[in-house]
């Protein structure tokens, strides 16, 4: 989205949201200094007048501008984009500013965590991609054997005190993870905080969606308030997300990739 919107500027485009699906933006991101918002019925369909852009991981043009910039001109009236490329991620705080201010609903949600954690705090981020056995995922690997469950649920619990002793001075640390079990094994940790609401994945969601989604958004910010910003992965952990990075990003806090 930020590439699109950094493209929209250069050129002096409008640049419009329509996000309905699995859930409403709106819902949780409201318009901040620019009016993203968008009805449907305003959104042409005739392909006369509609370019199409569609850009994933697999189009190898992260950070190429030149080329992006390249590919997204076009004389039609409107471009719909899909696309997760990255473009200048040392801006990425000040698109999202100019985009996005939280909802009442997020903003109250936001307030509440804030003040249960009660000061300043670091982050780590986990995720198991179901080899713990929270869920079942279709593309990754598969369900760890009970001993080897308690050496990955050990190792991480162990970055976790390391962490601590890294930033004595900093009162608390934000876990946040895709497993429930590794958030109830972490939760014993005095100084570690959780936030409150179910762990889900994409994959496998059910349908009490606005509590789920909630609390991704939820992890989200509260990252991206972190004094700094950890992610860790070991053996078959997943190397691959960005969640806890680009959470970093949109608040311009440092962050530092752990893996072992």
């Amino acid at each position: 989205m930020f590439s699109t919107y950094y493209y929209c500027l250069k050129e002096g485009i409008d640049f419009k949201v329509f996000w309905t699906y699995p859930f409403n933006l709106q819902d949780y991101l409201e318009p901040n200094k620019v009016n993203w918002l968008i009805e449907g019925k305003a959104i042409s369909h005739n392909k006369n007048e509609v370019a199409f852009r569609f850009f994933n991981s697999y189009s190898l043009m992260n950070n190429n501008e030149t080329s992006f910039l390249k590919i997204m001109n076009t004389k039609k009236h409107e471009i719909h984009v899909y696309s997760n490329i990255t473009l200048h991620e040392e801006m990425y705080h000040i698109f999202f500013n100019d985009l996005f201010k939280p909802s009442k609903m997020l903003s109250d949600a936001l307030q509440y965590n804030t003040d249960k954690i009660g000061g300043k705090y670091i982050s780590v981020s986990f995720r198991f991609i179901g080899i713990l056995g929270d869920f079942k995922d279709t593309y990754f690997k598969k369900e760890l054997g009970a001993e080897e469950k308690e050496k990955y649920i050990s190792k991480c619990l162990d970055v976790i005190c390391r962490l601590k002793t890294k930033h004595p001075n900093v009162p608390k640390i934000l876990v946040t993870s895709d497993s429930r079990v590794f958030l109830e094994k972490a939760s014993s940790l005095a100084y570690v905080y959780i936030i409150p609401g179910t762990v889900v994945h994409m994959d496998g969601v059910n349908k009490n969606m606005e509590q789920n989604d909630l609390k991704v958004f939820l992890d989200m910010l509260m990252i991206s308030k972190a004094e700094c910003c950890y992610s860790y992965s070991y053996g078959k952990m997943f190397k691959g997300t960005k969640f806890a990075k680009t959470s970093a990003l949109i608040g311009n806090r440092r962050f530092i990739g752990i893996t072992e």
